[in-house]
C-alpha cells in the first residue's frame, strides 16, 4: 500500500513539474490537444516525411504533403494512393480527366507547373465566369504538375488524349521552368537540360548502393517514431503532460538523426555518367547557346501541342507566365521587394537571359499563327502587393488576376471566330 502511494505521488510530482517547466519555458497552458494529435500523426504516418522539408527517398520526392513518383512517361506525377486530393493519373484534381464532350459543356484542361497550378486553385472561378458567355457548362480540369516544363506538358496533352480525354479548350501557362530549371538542377548535375527536374535525385538511388543503405537507414528511423507514437497513441499517454514532453523528446532525436543522413545523403551524391541519370550528352559554348535552346524546345513544343489539338478539334492558347525578375515587369516598394527580390537567387539571372529569348519566340508563335499571349507585364500597373516568394509565385489575388486576364483573351478569340 505505501509502495502503491509513494509511486502514485513520484508521478503526481513528476507531472506538477512538467506543468511547472512547460508554462516557465512557453508562457502558455499545456497544448494537450496538440500534442495528442502530432502523436497519432506520427502514429499514422501523416507527419512522419512532412515535417522535415523537401526532400526524396530512393525514387520519390516529397515536397510537405505531396508525394511525386516516377511516370513512365510524364516524368513524374502524385502517388494518389499517398496524396490527398490526387486523381488516379497523378494530378492534384479530384475530378478524373477522363471526360467525354457534351452538347452542353466545355471542357478546359490546364497545363503547366506550379504557376499554372497556382491560377487553377485560386482562379478557376474567374477563369469559369469569363467563359460563361459560351452558355455552356465549364468544366475545368487541372493537369498542372508543380516543376513540370516542356516537353513534359506535350506529353501529359498527348498521354491522356491517346488513352481517350477529350477537351474543347487547352489552355498552356508555361515559360519559366523551362529556361529556370535546367541551369539550377540538370545541368550541375551532368543530366541532360530538358529532362524532368531534380532527374538526378529521382533516379540516382537506383544504381547507388551506398545511397540504397542510407535510404534504408531512413526508412528504420521512419518505422522508430511510428513505434514510438504508437506506444503513446493505443496507451493514451498523451493525456499526461510529461509522456508527452518525453515522447517529444525522443521523436525529435529521432528526426534530427534522419535530417542529418539526409544531408549528408544529398551532400555526398556524386556527379555519374550512368544513362539512367544523364541521359543524352550535350554541350553549349556559352549561356546564350543554352538559353537558346531551352528555349527553342519550349517554342517546339508549344507548336506541337497546337498541331495536336487542330488535329483533336481543340482550341489551343498558350500563355508566357510573369516573373518578378523581367524588368519593368511591375512596380514594387519596399515590402514587396524584401518579399519577391532576392539578387543572388539562380532563378534570377535565367531569367534576366531566359526571358527575352523566350518572348522573341513567343513573337515568331503569333506569326506563325498560335493563340499565344505575352502575360510579363500584366502586372506593370499593380503597385499592390502580389508576388509571395522570391522564385515565381503570386498571392491569391495575383493568380485571380491571371486568370481573368486568360478568360478574356479566349472570350475575345471566341468572339473574333464567331
Amino acid at each position: 500500500m505505501f509502495t502503491c502511494a509513494l509511486i502514485l505521488l513520484t508521478l503526481l510530482f513528476v507531472e506538477a513539474a512538467a506543468f511547472t517547466m512547460y508554462y516557465m519555458v512557453k508562457r502558455e497552458s499545456f497544448p494537450r490537444s496538440k500534442y495528442r494529435s502530432a502523436i497519432w500523426d506520427a502514429w499514422t504516418d501523416g507527419n512522419i516525411t512532412g515535417s522535415q522539408g523537401n526532400h526524396m527517398r530512393n525514387t520519390e520526392m516529397r515536397f510537405g504533403d505531396l508525394i511525386e513518383v516516377i511516370h513512365p512517361y510524364l516524368g513524374f506525377v502524385l502517388d494518389p494512393k499517398r496524396t490527398q486530393n490526387a486523381s488516379d493519373f497523378g494530378f492534384l484534381d479530384d475530378a478524373n480527366p477522363m471526360i467525354s464532350r457534351t452538347d452542353d459543356t466545355v471542357i478546359v484542361g490546364i497545363f503547366g507547373g506550379s504557376f499554372a497550378a497556382g491560377v487553377y486553385a485560386h482562379g478557376s472561378d474567374r477563369l469559369i465566369n469569363a467563359l460563361k458567355a459560351m452558355g455552356k457548362e465549364i468544366v475545368v480540369v487541372n493537369l498542372t504538375m508543380g516543376g513540370y516544363k516542356q516537353p513534359q506538358q506535350l506529353l501529359a496533352l498527348a498521354y491522356l488524349l491517346s488513352l481517350g480525354a477529350e477537351f474543347d479548350i487547352v489552355i498552356n501557362i508555361d515559360g519559366f521552368n523551362e529556361v529556370a530549371l535546367p541551369p539550377s538542377e540538370n545541368i550541375p548535375k551532368n543530366v541532360f537540360p530538358v529532362y524532368p527536374r531534380a532527374w538526378y535525385f529521382r533516379v540516382a538511388g537506383v544504381t547507388d548502393q551506398r545511397a540504397l543503405i542510407e535510404i534504408a537507414r531512413i526508412a528504420a528511423l521512419d518505422q522508430k517514431r511510428r513505434i514510438w507514437a504508437r506506444l503513446f497513441a493505443q496507451s493514451k499517454l498523451y493525456h499526461s503532460i510529461a509522456s508527452c514532453l518525453l515522447w517529444e523528446a525522443v521523436d525529435q532525436l529521432l528526426k534530427s538523426k534522419r535530417s542529418d543522413i539526409m544531408l549528408a545523403l544529398q551532400r555526398g551524391r556524386r556527379v555519374t555518367d550512368e544513362y539512367v541519370v544523364t541521359g543524352p550528352q550535350y554541350s553549349f559554348p556559352d549561356d546564350d547557346s543554352l538559353y537558346d535552346h531551352l528555349a527553342s524546345v519550349w517554342k517546339r513544343c508549344s507548336l506541337q501541342m497546337r498541331a495536336i489539338c487542330e488535329a483533336s478539334g481543340i482550341r489551343y492558347y498558350h500563355f508566357l507566365q510573369p516573373n518578378q525578375y523581367v524588368e519593368g515587369s511591375k512596380p514594387m516598394k519596399k515590402k514587396e521587394r524584401e518579399i519577391a527580390i532576392n539578387r543572388e537567387h539562380p532563378y534570377r539571372l535565367s531569367v534576366i537571359k531566359g526571358y527575352p529569348i523566350l518572348r522573341r519566340y513567343g513573337d515568331d508563335l503569333v506569326s506563325l499563327g498560335a493563340e499565344f499571349h505575352d502575360l510579363t507585364m500584366t502586372f506593370a500597373g499593380i503597385e499592390d502587393i502580389l508576388y509571395n516568394d522570391d522564385c515565381c509565385h503570386v498571392n491569391d489575388e495575383g493568380y485571380k488576376i491571371i486568370a481573368t486576364t486568360i478568360g478574356d483573351r479566349i472570350k475575345e478569340d471566341k468572339l473574333n471566330q464567331q
